[in-house]
């Protein structure tokens, strides 16, 4: 059950605020293979709240909050650490406050100041389903997106857009309280760089960066030798399309694409300790090149 509502207390300010309820009587299972049986419910009540403040026509301050929660899959339960205690719900909070910058002469973009807070962290990292206890995490995201046309004729066409998040995720409880999320990186930023013009040609340009975690709640700086265990390096990866779009009719467009991910065809690994992957160095996806051709009716 579902319920929220939108209202203006003034002219420049919007708040949305509502409350859903989430009831899950019974999850339930059984392995004849080993007896092993589980039986659990579900009940809360998940507020959240918005609000959004315009100065101008150009700029507005956000601040929003919300909880949730997250079921454990029911195949997860026969792959549990303990059987004999059941996994319990995933419970989170998050909130943030921030600006935006909409269409400032060439200019638009956010800032934001956000926070998590996780209880009963469900994870699969070493081959099975378990609740690590409660995490935090905390940081900053940044975008832009500058219209290069806007700010100089002579790049009529191109627009150019940048996003980054500096977070620290640390674990709250047990004997490594402290130390960082594993596998959770202090850094992320993609850039991109975009043409089209008046013909239907489009092309881009971007990359993303990927920064360092770790594999273990240990936060294990050094290569373990079965590779289960140790840093995970930093790595940037490039991507590249190149398209063209022909009117067939009034009805009818066709686009064709042809592109590539991991352009410079990077060598990245990561370590993992089990989960979906296996356990041991998992290499990273290569150079992958593609084509595409999409008809839509307009």
């Amino acid at each position: 059950a579902h319920l929220d509502d939108t209202y203006r207390p003034t002219p420049n300010l919007e708040v949305t605020a509502g409350v859903r309820l989430e009831f899950i009587p019974t999850t339930s299972g059984i392995d004849d293979v080993t007896g092993f049986t589980y039986e659990v419910s579900f009940f809360d009540a998940l507020p959240a709240v918005g609000a959004s403040y315009s100065f101008h026509n150009h700029v507005a301050a956000f601040l929003n909050y919300g909880e949730g929660f997250r079921a454990p899959q029911f195949w997860g339960f026969a792959y549990a650490a303990n059987p004999s205690d059941a996994l319990r719900f995933e419970n989170g909070r998050s909130g943030e406050i921030g600006l935006r910058l909409l269409d400032f002469g060439p200019l638009s973009g956010s800032l934001a100041v956000w926070r998590l807070d996780f209880d009963d962290y469900l994870v699969f990292d070493t081959g099975f389903y378990e609740n690590v206890g409660a995490i935090s995490s905390h940081g900053v995201d940044a975008s832009i997106r500058l219209d290069l046309g806007e700010w100089n004729r002579s790049l009529q066409g191109f627009d150019f857009h940048a996003a980054c998040t500096v977070q620290d995720a640390s674990l709250e409880t047990g004997s490594f309280a402290g130390n960082e999320v594993p596998y959770a990186w202090g850094s992320k930023a993609n850039w991109r760089l975009i043409y089209h013009d008046t013909l239907g040609l489009h092309a881009s340009l971007g990359g993303t960066f990927v920064g360092e975690s770790f594999s273990d709640s240990a936060n294990s700086h050094s290569e373990s030798a079965d590779g289960r265990i140790g840093l995970n390096h930093s790595v940037v990866l490039w991507d590249a399309q190149l398209g063209k779009e022909f009117v067939l009719s009034d009805a009818l467009l066709l686009q064709v694409s042809i592109g590539a991910s991991n352009l410079l065809n990077r060598k990245w690994e990561v370590h993992s300790r089990g989960g979906f992957f296996g356990p041991g160095l998992v290499a990273g996806a290569p150079r992958q090149t593609y084509a595409s051709i999409l008809i839509e009716l307009l």
